[in-house]
């Protein structure tokens, strides 16, 4: 009779440490779930900033990447609405503004004011088709 009651209560505490490592097991893939995602907002927010400076350096306006906001700046995958492609999806975001910072990077060797304002005139263009 004491032995069984002793299995039984093996048995148990066997079922809360498994209990416990589950539990383990998800706070940390949530904490990377979490640093993953501050790590996504940081890169986003670094490019946003580096194509604001290369922006600013050229003194031009660029034509917004979606139709959420009124200029290039307003979109944002956090900002922008449900129906937009770059909603909830920095992916495609970031993609985004790496080509426009790598169409600046390659028209700064030859004409450097030219580059975002050729692709500004371009967006305009596309627009009126």
């Amino acid at each position: 009779m004491l032995r069984l009651t002793h299995q039984r209560e093996l048995v148990a505490e066997s079922g809360r440490i498994a209990q416990l490592k589950e539990e383990e097991k998800q706070k940390r893939a949530e904490n990377v779930k979490a640093q993953r995602n501050r790590e996504s907002t940081r890169y986003v927010e670094a490019l946003r900033a580096q194509m604001m400076e290369k922006i600013k350096l050229q003194n031009t306006d660029l034509p917004p990447l979606c139709c959420c906001g009124t200029d290039f700046w307003d979109s944002h995958p956090d900002k922008c609405a449900n129906n937009c492609v770059f909603y909830k999806n920095p992916k495609v975001y970031v993609k985004a503004l790496q080509s426009v910072l790598s169409s600046c990077d390659a028209w700064d060797g030859h004409c450097r004011n030219t580059s975002v304002k050729k692709i500004a005139s371009m967006h305009l263009y596309s627009a009126w088709k």
